[in-house]
């Protein structure tokens, strides 16, 4: 029989809430997002949590575990002792919505307010990956797409999520 993870999740909103305790089963290889989203399946499906990439990028499914801010995708549940209580909460830095949801509309009101950048075709480095444009620093590394130099840049937002 697989050991059960201990979970204490916060459950309420802005007006105040409490820490609930739920139990799910340890699956190898778990984060906690996974417990978070097995305690969803297994107990309160009314759970508020954010989540996006699942892959540590986008930071959507930020919480504080055990009073320390993580992302929920990449925090391994086999790091914490067996048998003790996991405490998820939600950030402490935006105000509270629903259970581990935040409110971080400050995020893209402050990110409305940082001008586009303009780039220069010379500093253009010559290859895409995703939607991240790398820039030359090193003028002894070839560019790996040639055609890629012949692409108009006006104006874009950078993004690393």
């Amino acid at each position: 029989m697989a050991e059960d993870a201990i979970l204490n999740v916060f459950r309420g909103d802005k007006d105040g809430g409490k820490m609930v305790e739920y139990r799910v089963p340890m699956v190898p290889g778990m984060v906690v997002l996974d417990a978070v989203h097995s305690v969803q399946a297994m107990h309160s499906p009314d759970l508020a949590v954010r989540w996006n990439c699942k892959a540590g990028k986008c930071g959507s499914c930020s919480a504080e575990v055990n009073g320390r801010p993580r992302l929920m995708c990449m925090d391994r549940m086999d790091q914490y002792p067996s048998g003790e209580s996991v405490v998820v909460r939600p950030m402490k830095a935006f105000p509270v919505m629903k259970d581990l949801v935040t409110d971080v509309s400050w995020n893209y009101d402050v990110n409305r307010k940082i001008p586009a950048v303009l780039v220069a075709p010379e500093h253009f480095q010559d290859c895409f990956f995703g939607h991240l444009i790398f820039f030359r620093s090193i003028p002894s590394i070839p560019p790996a797409f040639p055609e890629a130099a012949s692409i108009p840049v006006q104006s874009s937002r950078f993004s690393a999520g």
